[in-house]
């Protein structure tokens, strides 16, 4: 493994997070030659790019342009792209182990795993589409966030922090509730929906059920094309180097935690200080200190 001091982090997004996130929006023709790609990526870095597309049954020109879509200057920078993140490939939400890896090797390859994830979102979050949610958040008259699995976790933690703030922010743990608690908001309230896949249907439910409220709905997914991003007024993809069919359980997180803390710093440096709001936390969390 390359010491810490020679890892690289590049604007562009690993090339398989890319293909999975938008593989549902891609015309049939470009699709094809995802499937190619996230099939058998090793042998890709051996291929032409007629050799691409002959087995995608597809043209040249087509795996071109799938490789500029997905932010790439031409085929040969997305074969250097997947061979480089051919070392870094993840099963479960960690990288590979052997058993001569020590505690402190491990150590440093599950944490920077970690970073490059980070580095994807950069990359990969619509900037354009972060700063409505901001606006969503800012304008909303109370906020609920929204996730179950291992997503109720973040849910949890979103309401904690905004709360803080002094926003009027809320988590449900029950899945009926929670449905519930979503169908009752009113025009002005904003919902954040958290969830890996944005395939669950419980959290795909609750999105309709806030938006026939009237609400407002933020999606924070891993996936563009997900049901769940379908299903919302605001989309924040943050791609995923994993196979969308890993259980979601063993999947890493802290993209997504990165990702809400982000909102949490913008949509903060827009709100007035509130001394009344700092006194209440101050007394609250002095209670529970010893």
């Amino acid at each position: 493994m390359k010491p810490l001091s020679q890892i690289e982090f590049h604007s562009e997004a690993a090339p398989t997070a890319a293909l999975r996130m938008h593989r549902l929006e891609l015309p049939a023709a470009e699709a094809r030659v995802a499937d190619a790609v996230l099939e058998d990526t090793s042998l890709v870095t051996r291929e032409t790019v007629s050799d691409l597309a002959l087995r995608a049954g597809s043209s040249t020109a087509t795996v071109v342009r799938l490789c500029r879509r997905i932010g790439f200057d031409g085929f040969y920078r997305f074969k250097l792209a997947l061979a480089e993140e051919a070392g870094m490939t993840k099963q479960f939400g960690h990288p590979e182990v052997g058993p001569t890896d020590t505690s402190t090797s491990i150590l440093e390859s599950s944490m920077l795993a970690d970073a490059r994830d980070l580095a994807d979102a950069v990359a990969l979050v619509d900037p354009n589409e972060f700063e409505r949610a901001t606006d969503a958040i800012l304008n909303a008259t109370d906020l609920l966030f929204a996730g179950v699995g291992t997503s109720a976790p973040l849910a949890q933690l979103g309401a904690l922090w905004f709360l803080v703030v002094g926003i009027h922010a809320s988590a449900v743990q029950d899945i009926q509730a929670l449905d519930l608690s979503a169908r009752m908001l009113r025009p002005g309230s904003t919902c954040v929906l958290v969830s890996h896949t944005g395939s669950s249907k419980e959290t795909v439910a609750v999105a309709k059920s806030a938006r026939a409220a009237g609400a407002r709905t933020i999606a924070v997914s891993s996936f563009a094309g997900s049901p769940l991003a379908k299903a919302c007024d605001v989309v924040l993809a943050t791609g995923n180097r994993n196979d969308p069919r890993t259980l979601e359980l063993f999947t890493t997180r802290v993209v997504h935690v990165a990702l809400i803390a982000a909102l949490h710093a913008a949509v903060s440096a827009q709100l007035p200080k509130e001394m009344s709001v700092s006194r209440a936390i101050a007394d609250v969390a002095g209670r529970h200190l010893h």
